[in-house]
């Protein structure tokens, strides 16, 4: 009837329960109450090996818990624990800009790497929970809170530094601008004291500057630390000069030329200073204003300083090289009288476009027509109406129009 076999000690057990003192067995009467005691045994039996079956059931969530979610789990924390750490150094005030970027370019893809993996992991807990026994839903939901709660916090950490590493991006963008005009400042600063204490042309300079590559002259990593270094020995005077580190100059240089080389052209632009006439001058062929004239300078005329300035002792006024930016005349121009006229201003070097042009690649602009005759080349851009360009080169005739190598200001484009 109940399918069940007795273990003997329970058997022996109930008969005794049950069996009056001195008598052989059980009673008749008593039949039933051991009917009832086997039942319970037996539901005790059942339950028995119900929870055993239960506790080797947990044993194997416990075992695929802890190879399936909590490495998985700890592996998130711990990345997400090196995000955090380089989020708080990537905020300290006196980070620059480039290490801002470089550090955020770190983050990204990690924080991508943490997303990812949170969101395998909450597929794995899922999968887990619904190949469970109804029985141990409850039980295994408990289990599996403390990695649902890590996750969560997680989750929350990544989506705020997500947030705030955007917005830091854009700030460190427009740090690095600002910190790069100020090296860039400082570099020409440094070149052009170098130039005065060696009394030097623009040429000149990049013959001290470069090195030969075998085939031409250029400017190259090793070449550029070691002007610079040469030049904190020459323009000293005795004193400490302010060089920037040679990770700065290294930064500096990749600014001027991507690529790190810099051509007798390219130092020609950055040394370029231009000046506008503001008073009626002359353009002389030697630094003493006796010398004779080559040209006529007239009012808003724009020339392109080729040296630094230098005094003509002979009547005290300072005198520089330039090239006339429209006809590109060379010669010495005086700065200011010893009056106190003044006849060269900073600027003139930025020109706003009046009517839609192209910026070239090349200087030619009919060049290759026929095969761009419906399209630019990738390297042209339209320049409209309204932009603003500063020009570095003196202007230059071809097919019957002056071009001139300029930037946009808007984009920063060359041509």
């Amino acid at each position: 009837e109940f399918k069940f076999t007795l273990p003997d000690p329970v058997a022996d057990k109930i008969i005794k329960h049950l069996t009056a003192p001195g008598a052989k067995g059980v009673a008749k009467d008593d039949f039933q109450r051991i009917k009832v005691q086997i039942g319970i045994a037996r539901d005790r039996q059942i339950d028995l090996q119900r929870k055993k079956r239960m506790d080797e059931l947990k044993d194997q969530l416990q075992d695929r818990i802890e190879k399936e979610v909590k490495t998985g789990v700890d592996e998130i924390t711990t990345l997400n624990s090196s995000i955090e750490e380089k989020w708080q150094k990537l905020k300290e005030p006196d980070v620059k800009a480039a290490d801002k970027i470089a550090m955020l370019d770190k983050i990204d893809p990690e924080m991508a790497q943490v997303r990812e993996k949170i969101g395998s992991q909450q597929q794995i807990m899922k999968q887990i929970k619904e190949s469970t026994e109804i029985s141990l839903k409850d039980w295994i939901q408990s289990q599996l809170s403390e990695f649902y709660s890590k996750l969560k916090k997680v989750d929350t950490s990544s989506q705020k530094i997500g947030r705030e590493a955007s917005r830091l991006r854009d700030a460190a963008g427009k740090q690095q601008e600002k910190e790069l005009q100020a090296l860039q400042k400082r570099g020409l600063e440094i070149i052009r004291q170098y130039q005065k204490a060696k009394d030097l042309l623009n040429d000149a300079v990049f013959e001290e500057m470069s090195a030969s590559n075998g085939k031409e002259r250029v400017v190259n990593e090793t070449s550029f630390l070691n002007f610079f270094a040469k030049c904190g020995k020459e323009c000293s005077n005795g004193e400490a000069v302010d060089i920037p580190s040679e990770e700065d100059l290294s930064r500096l240089l990749c600014s001027w030329d991507a690529e790190g080389h810099l051509d007798e052209e390219k130092v020609r632009e950055i040394l370029r200073r231009c000046m506008k006439v503001v008073n009626k001058t002359t353009l002389t062929d030697g630094v003493s204003s006796k010398s004779s004239v080559v040209r006529k300078l007239e009012v808003n005329e724009v020339l392109m300083l080729q040296s630094v300035p230098c005094k003509d002792s002979e009547i005290d006024v300072l005198r520089v090289k330039v090239q006339a930016l429209n006809d590109g005349a060379e010669g010495w121009v005086t700065m200011s009288g010893n009056q106190g006229t003044e006849y060269l201003k900073e600027g003139g070097n930025i020109f706003k476009v009046k009517k839609e042009t192209l910026l070239t690649e090349d200087l030619d602009i009919t060049a290759g027509a026929k095969e761009k005759a419906s399209q630019l080349k990738d390297t042209d851009r339209r320049l409209l109406i309204g932009e603003l360009v500063e020009v570095k080169s003196p202007m230059q005739e071809q097919s019957g129009m002056k071009r001139v190598r300029c930037t946009a200001l808007k984009d920063g484009a060359s041509g």
